[in-house]
């Protein structure tokens, strides 16, 4: 059961986050598996501008079912920049700045992951990486007990429970910006 004080912490941290001016970065990959690579990443500021909105060309072909999920297929991405064409660019967006993920774990594993499979070196250069996915399930995810942990929501369930009406795109930059929104809510801060 959720308890006042849960949520008042949550805000607490939603609102120091916030008041960090962060960006929000998000990404769509040809999967999830070991071999998948980025083929889309987006950055938002805190004011909702956009900085980044770039498809990426992967080594790879981009399966049917990922196709399913996100909509981008191989000739969406043939005449798109590589990965290290666009990893500069990302890394002077972020150096220095706290950096806001959904799923914090699944991005950067992504990220580095592309870096490596393709030869390059690997670093995020974020002043701090905080999970919004975390931080939702503290205010309103279920305790499970198996895993001692409260249980995540989908972006697209954490935007439902918090009275936003954009859906979970599976789209780079309408993630990123749904990811703002979510915390702008859970902050408390107006629009």
């Amino acid at each position: 059961m959720q308890t006042h004080g849960r949520l008042q912490a949550t805000q607490r941290k939603a609102r120091q986050i916030w008041n960090s001016q962060p960006i929000f970065l998000d990404t769509e990959t040809t999967g999830l598996g070991q071999r998948d690579q980025v083929i889309e990443v987006a950055v938002v500021d805190h004011l909702g501008r956009t900085l980044l909105d770039q498809l990426v060309r992967p080594s790879i072909a981009i399966p049917r079912a990922a196709q399913r999920v996100h909509g981008i297929g191989d000739a969406d991405v043939r005449q798109a920049p590589w990965w290290h064409e666009v990893l500069p660019r990302l890394a002077g967006l972020v150096e220095g700045r706290p950096a806001v993920m959904y799923n914090v774990p699944f991005d950067l594993r992504l990220m580095e992951q592309t870096s490596r499979l393709l030869g390059l070196r690997w670093h995020f250069p974020a002043r701090g990486v905080y999970c919004l996915m975390e931080l939702v399930a503290e205010a309103y995810g279920r305790w499970d007990p198996a895993k001692g942990a409260y249980r995540y929501l989908s972006l697209e369930a954490a935007g439902q429970r918090l009275g936003l009406a954009e859906p979970n795109a599976h789209r780079a930059l309408q993630d990123a910006l749904l990811t703002r929104a979510v915390l702008m809510r859970l902050a408390g801060v107006d629009a």
